[in-house]
């Protein structure tokens, strides 16, 4: 589910098409610690969960690439 939203967001911020297949992901290098709420260990129950996790991720995803604008503007 990380995967997906990390390439949905990136798909979302270029402006040309790209092919969705494992080749995608092989200028990415996702670093994320076991065990936290977006890698977790088995037995985690994580299937009611998906669709707000990813969508929070995806969120921040796209907060994070936003122009910064100064303090004044806001």
């Amino acid at each position: 589910m990380t995967r997906a939203a990390v390439l949905y967001v990136i798909r979302c911020l270029l402006d040309s098409d790209i092919p969705l297949n494992e080749g995608c992901f092989a200028p990415l290098d996702l670093v994320v610690p076991e065990g936290c709420l977006l890698n977790p260990r088995p037995p985690a129950a994580v299937v009611a969960g998906n669709v707000e996790v990813s969508q929070a991720l995806c969120n921040l995803l796209f907060a994070a690439s936003a122009p910064r604008r100064p303090a004044r503007e806001r």
